[in-house]
């Protein structure tokens, strides 16, 4: 027979087990499609998740509480389960440098980029 204690040691280690994994791994969620016409549980689903805008990515923790907010709108979204968010790109340059300014009745002296 097996003692009281041993199995509640064994459901700790195992509940700290998935603590740990839990807290290694992110869900990647992407607005896939818009709210425009959903009920309004719906949208406050994703609004408050953080997804305001259609193409939107957010990292949430693994947890119940965001697996039963992403279960609610499990249409509209695409999900990833990722170790580590992504790094967010530079955004792209302008295009075009200013070589020196001239007076203010002159406009400045541009070059484009090609």
């Amino acid at each position: 027979m097996v003692a009281a204690t041993e199995v509640a040691d064994s459901a700790a280690t195992a509940i700290a087990k998935a603590d740990a994994i839990s807290e290694q791994k992110l869900y990647k969620i992407t607005l896939a499609r818009s709210t425009i016409g959903m009920p309004p549980d719906t949208r406050r689903n994703t609004e408050a998740l953080g997804l305001f805008k259609r193409g939107m990515v957010v990292y949430r923790p693994v947890c119940n509480e965001i697996a039963g907010m992403i279960l609610k709108i499990k249409e509209l979204v695409k999900l990833e389960l990722v170790d580590e968010p992504e790094q967010i790109h530079k955004p792209a340059t302008k295009g075009y440098t200013i070589v020196r300014r001239t007076k203010r009745s002159q406009p400045a002296l541009v070059t484009t980029e090609k």
